[in-house]
């Protein structure tokens, strides 16, 4: 298994065995594997807190339950970013969701799709409890997994939103 970091035309890409990874930054930032590797994982955190909400939403399920069950079935470990993420939605989702409601034009957050709900409570809390992101990040990785998570206005939607905050 071999990685591989290529910077170019300020694109750093990624090779790992048959995965790629293609982050975009200014093209006057020095980068490094281990901020590479930092990121990937704080992705992946990002994803697994998706799942969690996802579950959260549609069983009812307690907190602790849907991220075992998360990361049991992704065959992840816990993960502390992952845990902060899940914790402060848990303490603060009721003013997560009046500040995701008072943003939203013409729309109620019962209407809005699980998917981009929960992209969205997510990014919230990293912008608002987690001081170790900035917005810019939360955003951009907002948007980003609104593509592959979302349907096709998905990022669109998110970047809107979020960019009111």
């Amino acid at each position: 298994q071999s990685l591989e970091l290529i910077k170019k035309n300020g694109k750093i890409t990624c090779y790992y065995t048959k995965l790629e990874f293609v982050i975009t930054y200014a093209t006057n930032d020095e980068f490094s594997l281990k901020e590479f590797i930092i990121l990937m994982k704080r992705r992946k955190a990002r994803e697994l807190a998706l799942q969690t909400l996802f579950q959260m939403d549609l069983s009812e399920a307690n907190a602790s339950d849907a991220l075992e069950h998360v990361l049991e079935e992704a065959e992840e470990k816990q993960d502390a970013f992952l845990e902060a993420i899940v914790t402060n939605f848990v303490s603060h989702k009721e003013v997560i969701d009046e500040q995701l409601a008072s943003n939203i034009e013409s729309w109620t957050i019962d209407r809005l799709g699980n998917v981009d709900r929960n992209i969205l409570r997510i990014a919230l809390v990293e912008i608002t409890y987690l001081e170790d992101v900035p917005k810019s990040v939360a955003i951009n990785e907002a948007i980003e997994i609104a593509k592959v998570y979302g349907d096709d206005d998905s990022s669109k939607f998110i970047n809107a939103v979020l960019s009111k905050f």
